[in-house]
């Protein structure tokens, strides 16, 4: 959940998928040929949504999300 009232356009989403063994994955994910994870935000119902060709549960995902507010 986002929690941020008012967001009115999404600009850019970056961050970083860790787990307890020290690897990390820059988020959103790539490799060659092929989307390895992919991050959706849904500014109406404020949800993040990160999804992954393979399991990746042992990682704890950290998002940033630049956005323009709407007027007040």
């Amino acid at each position: 959940m986002i929690n941020t009232p008012n967001i009115e356009n999404i600009v850019r989403i970056y961050g970083i998928a860790l787990n307890n063994l020290g690897a990390s994955l820059p988020l959103p994910y790539s490799s060659t040929g092929s989307v390895e994870a992919n991050i959706e935000v849904d500014a109406g119902t404020q949800t993040i949504n990160i999804s992954a060709r393979m399991d990746r549960s042992e990682y704890n995902g950290y998002i940033t999300i630049e956005y323009t507010k709407t007027t007040d």
